[in-house]
């Protein structure tokens, strides 16, 4: 497996400053972009081009969260439990209120579409401004528990660095609890992007 941190030359732990890694990245595909080598061989172009593919793959997948964690966690040999594939019980209820309010949102984004009248489209309007108003709300609750997992990512990071041989079970609960929030963030970013598509579409 290719490793990402080593590409970008970025230390490997679950949390990298956003500013550090671009710096990084441009730094490298500055070097190694095909343009720079026009008047080289084919084949160099090529390896160039090749080159700049993974790290392109690499920076999009470090920059992600969510994505990091799962690189991070088969690099160091983890593994992701089957139950995670199941929304964790500390979200169903959030589940629930997402699914029944996105369900209500379809309804009348579906009515909108289908109107014409210009009177009838004007009250569908006014009936749909409380349910913008859920779907913001519950939009600033979904952000608001994306960021407490960010920051226990962070706490997680702090703790990275404790010497493995003097604490052998250590590194192992870290990937276990980043396994964790990688699958719970799995659902909230769906489920942000549920909520902002059809908050777009209503208040269109």
């Amino acid at each position: 497996m290719l490793d990402y941190f080593l590409l970008l030359d970025v230390a490997r732990r679950p949390w990298i400053d956003e500013d550090f890694l671009k710096k990084h990245y441009f730094c490298l595909t500055s070097k190694i972009h095909p343009d720079k080598k026009l008047q080289t061989e084919e084949t160099l172009r090529k390896k160039a081009e090749e080159q700049l593919n993974q790290v392109n793959q690499a920076y999009l997948c470090l920059k992600e969260p969510r994505l990091r964690l799962k690189h991070l966690i088969e690099l160091e040999g983890g593994f992701f439990d089957k139950k995670l594939q199941n929304i964790p019980k500390n979200l169903l209820d959030l589940f629930s209120l997402i699914s029944e309010l996105c369900q209500k949102a379809d309804h009348w984004i579906q009515k909108k579409s289908e109107t014409r009248s210009p009177l009838i489209l004007a009250k569908i309007t006014q009936e749909t401004a409380n349910i913008i108003m859920e779907l913001d709300h519950s939009r600033d609750q979904v952000r608001e528990m994306q960021e407490e997992m960010l920051r226990e990512i962070r706490r997680v990071d702090e703790k990275w660095d404790a010497p493995i041989d003097v604490f052998p079970t250590r590194r192992k609960d870290h990937l276990t609890c980043l396994s964790r929030i990688s699958g719970e963030l799995n659902f909230v970013n769906r489920w942000l992007e549920q909520l902002n598509d059809r908050y777009m579409k209503l208040a269109l």
